[in-house]
């Protein structure tokens, strides 16, 4: 993983549900996806829940939020968790962006000051290997976020989440979160795109058809997920998307799944043609899966 990627810590979207009255992500939201980075960020140094057995936990003692930009319902989100320092009483400094995917505006930033204790509120140093990758970070030109690279066939990088206790049941993440999980990765990979506002209503939106999963392997909590998302269609109004469930650290597929979705104008409640350029021919990607055949 290079530099510009390990600091990527969030990948998703907003849900309808998450907005006010305003029609715009609630702010308790943005606080929650920093939880999500920042339990990611860490998790690739060995501190996730797991590893640490409960015996140490990272506490944010200090923190400063600003918000900058609006965000609304389908609005891909890409999260970025920069360290800064760590200083000598052992408090970490990072600094959290999430950014709108499709405008790389940047719209909400938080600075944080994290101590890692334990169970008595005894201070503990971080694991060297944090440290050193913070000072090969300052070492370098501060990374500007950038869109995934092109798609080699297997897709591009839609989705980045860690999985906790909550996400899964019988020794296992469940539908529910897979699908969720599948339907932000289908906002970063171009549904997102086709959707359309007019006057701060939506005039053209998408719905999902079918949707098929193949679990390979169990996905158990602490797992740090990433997904990756291919978008294709053969014919007529329907887009079909392939999503990869990998582990992040090995590569390993843990789970695929396909979903088809149709595009409709809202008002009259009917499909309608695929908007241009929306999608590349399915010969040039792997076929989907027979289920939508």
């Amino acid at each position: 993983m290079d530099v510009h990627e390990r600091w990527i810590t969030y990948r998703g979207a907003v849900d309808a549900w998450e907005c006010d009255q305003m029609q715009h992500m609630n702010i308790q939201h943005f606080a929650r996806r920093i939880g999500m980075a920042e339990r990611y960020l860490l998790a690739q140094f060995g501190l996730s829940n797991n590893a640490l057995h409960g015996q140490l936990h990272a506490v944010a003692r200090r923190e400063h939020i600003a918000f900058a930009k609006e965000l609304r319902a389908g609005c891909p989100i890409v999260g970025r968790s920069l360290p800064v320092a760590v200083s000598g009483d052992h408090q970490l400094r990072l600094r959290h962006e999430l950014i709108n995917g499709i405008s790389g505006d940047i719209c909400m930033t938080a600075r944080s000051e994290y101590a890692l204790v334990d169970s008595g509120g005894a201070h503990h140093r971080w694991p060297e290997a944090l440290v050193q990758a913070i000072d090969t970070s300052a070492s370098q030109a501060e990374p500007s976020w950038r869109r995934s690279a092109g798609d080699g066939g297997d897709g591009i990088e839609c989705g980045r989440y860690i999985v906790s206790e909550g996400d899964c049941q019988a020794g296992d993440v469940t539908r529910e979160v897979l699908v969720r999980l599948a339907n932000h990765a289908g906002s970063h990979i171009g549904l997102e795109k086709g959707r359309r506002w007019e006057d701060g209503r939506l005039t053209v939106g998408s719905a999902t058809l079918h949707l098929a999963i193949e679990r390979h392997a169990a996905i158990l909590p602490g797992t740090m997920l990433q997904i990756r998302s291919a978008l294709t269609h053969s014919s007529g109004k329907i887009v079909r998307i392939e999503h990869h469930f990998q582990d992040a650290a090995t590569e390993r597929e843990l789970v695929t799944m396909a979903t088809a979705h149709v595009f409709f104008d809202v008002a009259r409640r009917k499909a309608i043609a695929l908007p241009d350029g929306l999608t590349r021919p399915v010969s040039e990607t792997a076929a989907s899966p027979s289920a939508f055949s």
